[in-house]
């Protein structure tokens, strides 16, 4: 398996090179949109203009690859799975998502949480010998998607995953809200969080942090569109 980074000062440097993206015209913007929950979210955090980059997708992939890899020094990984995104908004890391699974060599599958139907929420084909509610019986899957608010969506994505005989064990997201992520929900399904990037919100500004660090501001400009 490729590793990626041979120093963390390696890694460190493309998370701080990156964050400079955040300051880009329409990647991070005010924007009081509602939520599936019913709550309202006050941060638009656009990932598709991060991934129309060629250079910036490349580090992208290297950072979810890494963190892949340190989880599976410590457990196995059946699948990768990507977060298919309600409101159609943005597409997020489902632009990536192959070829995340190419570099760790996981396969990948689409989780869709907004489908009515549960048996659709993760789309692979019948096993056979297996029920359809057992595609994924005893795998150990780990959801990837490109921004984390409150959490919700993520967590029906761990539901849809249980309820063909899954189990998510890890989460990967891009970006994350402290301020509004529900930390203790995570927790009783015993899954683990990762993310690269903290957005703290102020008035006019995000503030955007990684390891502890502000390591780019962008201006809140109002969404267009």
């Amino acid at each position: 398996m490729k590793h990626h980074y041979s120093t963390y000062g390696e890694l460190f440097d493309d998370r701080r090179s990156l964050a400079q993206s955040f300051a880009r015209e329409g990647v991070v913007s005010h924007s009081e949109h509602f939520l599936r929950s019913g709550g309202v979210a006050h941060t638009y955090v656009d990932f598709d203009y991060l991934a129309n980059d060629p250079v910036d997708s490349r580090r992208i992939v290297g950072l979810y690859s890494n963190k892949i890899e340190e989880i599976l020094r410590e457990r196995e990984i059946d699948f990768l799975a990507s977060i298919e995104k309600a409101t159609g908004g943005t597409v997020g890391i489902l632009r990536l998502a192959g070829a995340i699974s190419i570099e760790v060599g996981i396969p990948n599958l689409v989780v869709r949480p907004a489908k009515e139907i549960p048996s659709e929420r993760v789309k692979m084909p019948p096993v056979s010998g297996r029920p359809f509610g057992e595609r994924l019986l005893d795998m150990k899957v780990v959801l990837l998607t490109d921004h984390c608010t409150r959490g919700n969506e993520l967590l029906r994505g761990v539901r849809a995953v249980d309820y063909v005989g899954g189990t998510v064990t890890d989460i990967i997201t891009y970006t994350l809200v402290p301020s509004e992520v529900k930390s203790e929900a995570f927790l009783r399904e015993n899954v683990q969080l990762h993310w690269f990037y903290e957005v703290h919100l102020g008035t006019d500004h995000a503030d955007i942090v990684s390891t502890g660090q502000v390591v780019a501001r962008s201006s809140l400009q109002a969404r267009t569109g």
